[in-house]
């Protein structure tokens, strides 16, 4: 009788998951994508090496992003809090959160943590972290290659600072831009969708400035993320957001708006938190125009 590797079919259990936790995210399945994330989570609850930490975060990822896609922020901040203190446990034992990951799936589980953090209110904690993780993970050896990995986290501290608003975050974007404009040609090429992210936040953090320059950048940024977009449902039902804002920037403000409107229309039913969140800022701009 021919012997089984029994861990070989788990993690190709656990792969197959999260291939159906992505596509479900992509099709704007929230409900399909957190249960597809829950059954991750639960295969490596006890991760015994780092590819399982690995996937236990990428299972933390869908789960927290499902979350609060439905408004779920709060119980989203618990689940990654509670599975950051699982990863540092199994790093090195038991202690703070703010603690120095001491594995790249820790520097992962921090980021998703401070992404919970700002969409649950507290932004200026979430941009704090972010950029002290990233700080860290530049001094680190031996990951081979975490650019991706950086430009992530830093987006995450565009996002964070575009969302508190204050000078103190205008020069935490600052310092983001800095390192993260370094990078983006390179993740570019490797990871396009990433770059896009990181391009379109830096485009939102410049536009809320004011300014002719400002705005002049923040149009430059945006007209750089479209080519790098990917062609899934959910990048397409946002994708309005971004043309919308590039016809306002470049002064077709009434078109701009109409792109923008439908957009956040359509989000309704599949993205609520995005719903609520857009019209708020759509409306606080005046750029909200009723179907």
């Amino acid at each position: 009788m021919r012997a089984v590797d029994l861990s070989s079919h788990r993690d190709a259990r656990i792969l197959n998951e999260l291939d159906d936790a992505y596509w479900a995210k992509n099709a704007l399945h929230s409900d399909v994508q957190l249960a597809a994330g829950e059954r991750v989570m639960k295969r490596v609850c006890e991760p015994r090496s780092e590819s399982e930490r690995i996937m236990l975060v990428d299972g933390l990822g869908f789960c927290t992003d499902a979350l609060c896609n439905m408004g779920r922020t709060g119980e989203a901040r618990q689940l990654a809090s509670d599975t950051l203190g699982l990863i540092r446990l199994h790093d090195d034992g038991p202690g703070s959160l703010i603690a120095k990951p001491q594995t790249l799936a820790g520097y992962r589980a921090v980021r998703v943590y401070a992404s919970t953090v700002e969409l649950d209110g507290n932004p200026d904690e979430a941009m704090r972290w972010l950029t002290a993780t990233h700080k860290r993970l530049a001094q680190e050896s031996g990951f081979g290659d975490a650019s991706i990995d950086a430009l992530h986290i830093l987006r995450g501290v565009l996002s964070a600072a575009k969302r508190d608003g204050s000078r103190v975050a205008q020069h935490f974007a600052d310092l983001a831009r800095r390192d993260g404009d370094r990078l983006i040609d390179k993740v570019a090429e490797a990871a396009p969708a990433a770059a896009a992210t990181y391009l379109h936040r830096a485009a939102l953090e410049r536009r809320i400035r004011g300014g002719p320059a400002a705005c002049a950048e923040a149009l430059d940024l945006l007209e750089a993320s479209l080519p790098l977009r990917p062609n899934t449902p959910r990048d397409l039902q946002s994708r309005g957001m971004a043309t919308g804002e590039v016809a306002v920037l470049s002064g077709a403000r009434d078109a701009g708006a109409r792109i923008m409107s439908q957009t956040v229309v359509a989000f309704k039913g599949v993205l609520p938190r995005h719903y609520e969140s857009a019209l708020q800022q759509l409306c606080e701009r005046e750029l909200f125009v009723a179907a």
